[in-house]
C-alpha cells in the first residue's frame, strides 16, 4: 500500500492511523509518481481549501469519501474518519480503537470526566467523534475509575523512582528494549552498578532539595534479577540510603526471567522491602518459548512462581503475550490456564507487537494473524474476570497487530501504581541508568518534560558528566512551576 499525503500540515496520526489497517505501508515520497502501476494498492489523502477526501484503491477496487472542508484542529480528525470508513468498506476488520493512535487511551476518558460528562455522554462522544467500539468504550470508562482511586493517592509533591537495568540472558525476538545480553558485556556490569548507585544518590539530592515525596520504586529493564544478590544489594541500599521510604506506596522488582529468579536474590530483594515481583513468562508453550529465544520451559515459570511465593511477596504478577510465533488460540488458552492455577495477583496481557528493532518485524505474516490474537485477547478478558481479577490499567503500542491493547488485571487491593502512574502521566517519575528517561509533571498542571539518558550501558559510563548537566533543567523546571516551598507529608 502506497499513501499519498496531500495539503496536511503534518499527516502524522493520518499516517499512524493507516498504518493500523495497513502494516505493509510505503509513504509516498515527493517523487512517487501517481498513480501507481495498476497492481499496486494505493490510498490518496487530500485537504483543499474546497474540501477534504480520501481515496482507496485496493485489490483492483476504488472507494472514496469527501466532504467539505472543517477548520484546522478537525481536519485531520475528519480526515481519519473517512479513512476509517473507506478501509472498513474496503474488507478491513474495523478497529477497536476506533480512530485513536495514541498509547494512553485512557487520559482522554480522565479528561473528559473531568469535564463533567458521564458514562453516557462519553461514549456518544467517543463513539460518534473517535469512532470506538462500544466495548472498548465499557472498558476504557472501567479502567478509568480504577486508574482514578490510584491517582487520588499520588500526592502533590509525589514521585516515584524507576532504575533501569539494561541486561538480559538472551535477547527475545519480540524485544526492541535497548537491553544487553549479560554474557557479552558481564565486564559493564560492575562498573554500571556503581556508577548507578551514584546516579541513585543525585536523584535522592534533588528530591529532598526540593522536598518531594518518593511513592513508588520500580526495577525494570531489560530483566533485572541478571544481577547477582551483591550487587541488586547495592543498588537496594542506595535507595534506603538515599530516600525517604516511609511513604511508599509499592516497590517492585521485575525479575522477569525464571532462568534468573533463585532463592539469594529473592532473599536481597525482601530484606530491601520490595513488595511486588514479576514472574514473566510471556507463554507456558516450551516451543513458542524456545522460538523466540527463552531458554526455560514452563515448568521453569512454575517453580520460580512457588519460590517467589515461599518468601512471602505482597504481590505477584505474571505476564502474556497474545500472539507469539506459533502460539495458537488453543495454545494460549492453555497457557492462560497454567498460570491462572498458579494464583498471580495480577496478570498483564500482552497483545504482540512487531516493534521495529526486534527481529520479528522483519516477519510480515504475524500480521495477518489479527483474527486470531483478537480472538486470544476476547478469551483473556473473559477468563481472567472469571478468575476473579479486573482490568485496571492499559496501554497501546505503535505496530501492535489488530491495533489492539496491552491490559493489566489485578486482584481488588492488588493493583500496581507505578503502571497507572507511568501510563496516565500522574507525577514526576525520576529515571536513572541507560535508556531511562525522566519525566517531569508539573505539580498544579499538566505540562511535561522529559529528560533523556544515554541509551547503551557503554555509552552511559563514558558521558556521564553530560547527564549530570542535564539533571540541573529538574529544579529549573520545579521553580518555573512555582514547587517553591518544600512539601512535606505531614502537612498534607
Amino acid at each position: 500500500m502506497i499513501l499519498y499525503l496531500e495539503g496536511l500540515p503534518s499527516g502524522y496520526e493520518i499516517e499512524m492511523l493507516s498504518r493500523m489497517f495497513f502494516p505493509v505501508l510505503t509513504l509516498a515520497g515527493d517523487r512517487t509518481p501517481f498513480p501507481p502501476p495498476p497492481q499496486e494498492d494505493w490510498l490518496l489523502v487530500r485537504a483543499a481549501p474546497d474540501g477534504l477526501s480520501v481515496v482507496l484503491s485496493r485489490g483492483g477496487t476504488t472507494l472514496s469519501e469527501r466532504s467539505s472542508a472543517v477548520p484546522g484542529e478537525e481536519q485531520e480528525l475528519a480526515l481519519a474518519r473517512m479513512l476509517f470508513r473507506c478501509a472498513v468498506k474496503s474488507g478491513c476488520a474495523p478497529l477497536r480503537w476506533g480512530v485513536l493512535t495514541g498509547v494512553r487511551p485512557i487520559k482522554l476518558f480522565h479528561r473528559l470526566a473531568a469535564q463533567g460528562l458521564d458514562d453516557a455522554q462519553q461514549a456518544a462522544l467517543m463513539r460518534e467523534r473517535y469512532l470506538l467500539d462500544d466495548a472498548m468504550i465499557s472498558l476504557a470508562q472501567e479502567i478509568r475509575r480504577s486508574e482514578q482511586a490510584i491517582n487520588d493517592r499520588s500526592l502533590p509533591n509525589g514521585f516515584s523512582l524507576y532504575v533501569s537495568i539494561p541486561f538480559c540472558p538472551q535477547r527475545c525476538s519480540y524485544c526492541s528494549f535497548v537491553s544487553q545480553e549479560v554474557e557479552r558485556m558481564r565486564e559493564l556490569i560492575g562498573p554500571y552498578v556503581e556508577q548507578l548507585c551514584g546516579e541513585i544518590g543525585e536523584f535522592g539530592g534533588i528530591a529532598r532539595d526540593l522536598g518531594l515525596t518518593l511513592q513508588t520504586v520500580y526495577f525494570g529493564g531489560g530483566t533485572p534479577t541478571t544481577l547477582d544478590a551483591q550487587q541488586l544489594s547495592s543498588l537496594f541500599r542506595a535507595v534506603e540510603k538515599n530516600f525517604d521510604l516511609s511513604c511508599l506506596l509499592e516497590y517492585t522488582v521485575e525479575a522477569g526471567r525464571p532462568d534468573t529468579i533463585d532463592r539469594e536474590r529473592l532473599l536481597a530483594c525482601k530484606s530491601a522491602g520490595v513488595t511486588r515481583l514479576s514472574v514473566n513468562p510471556q507463554s507456558m508453550n516450551d516451543e513458542v518459548l524456545a522460538a523466540v529465544g527463552r531458554r526455560h520451559t514452563a515448568a521453569d515459570v512454575e517453580r520460580a512462581f512457588e519460590l517467589v511465593r515461599s518468601i512471602s511477596f505482597g504481590s505477584v504478577n505474571m505476564d502474556l503475550i497474545a500472539g507469539l510465533p506459533g502460539e495458537s488460540v488453543e495454545s494460549f488458552s492453555r497457557s492462560l490456564e497454567r498460570v491462572l492455577a498458579l494464583g498471580p495477583d495480577n496478570v498483564t496481557v500482552h497483545a504482540l507487537t512487531l516493534k521495529r528493532a526486534s527481529t520479528l518485524a522483519q516477519e510480515r505474516e504475524l500480521y495477518e494473524r489479527r483474527e486470531q490474537v483478537a480472538a486470544m485477547v476476547d478469551h483473556a478478558r473473559e477468563r481472567i474476570r472469571g478468575a476473579g481479577l479486573a482490568p485496571y490499567y492499559l496501554y497501546r503500542q505503535k505496530n501492535t497487530i489488530g491495533s489492539l491493547d496491552n491490559t493489566g488485571y489485578a486482584l481488588p487491593g492488588k493493583e500496581g501504581f507505578y503502571n497507572v502512574f507511568i501510563m496516565d502521566e500522574t507525577h514526576t517519575i525520576f529515571a536513572a541508568g541507560a535508556g531511562a528517561v525522566t519525566k517531569l509533571r508539573a505539580p498544579c498542571g499538566d505540562t511535561i518534560e522529559r529528560i533523556y539518558n544515554y541509551k547503551f550501558p557503554s555509552e552511559y559510563l563514558a558521558h556521564y558528566a553530560a547527564l549530570k548537566e542535564r539533571k540541573e533543567r529538574v529544579k529549573r523546571f520545579y521553580e518555573t512551576h512555582q514547587q517553591t516551598e518544600k512539601f512535606h507529608y505531614s502537612d498534607i
